[in-house]
C-alpha cells in the first residue's frame, strides 16, 4: 500500500489518494491547464470534488 501513482494518459482530471491517511481522507486533484484555462474554474472543480469526497466518506463511516 502507499500513495497511488497518477495515470499516464492524457486526461483532464487526475485524482491521487493516500492509502495511509488516518482520519480525513487525503486526496490530491490535478486539473490540466490546457483543458480548463481559467484558474477559478479549476479551483471550483477541485472544491466540489473535495466536498463530495468528504460527504461520501461521512456517509460510509
Amino acid at each position: 500500500m502507499g500513495v497511488s501513482k497518477p495515470i499516464k494518459e492524457p486526461r483532464t482530471i487526475v485524482m491521487l489518494r493516500n492509502m495511509f491517511s488516518i482520519g480525513n481522507p487525503r486526496v490530491g486533484i490535478i486539473i490540466i491547464k490546457t483543458h480548463i484555462k481559467l484558474a477559478y474554474e479549476r479551483s471550483y472543480i477541485k472544491r466540489l470534488s473535495r466536498e463530495s469526497i468528504r460527504i461520501i466518506s461521512l456517509l460510509v463511516n
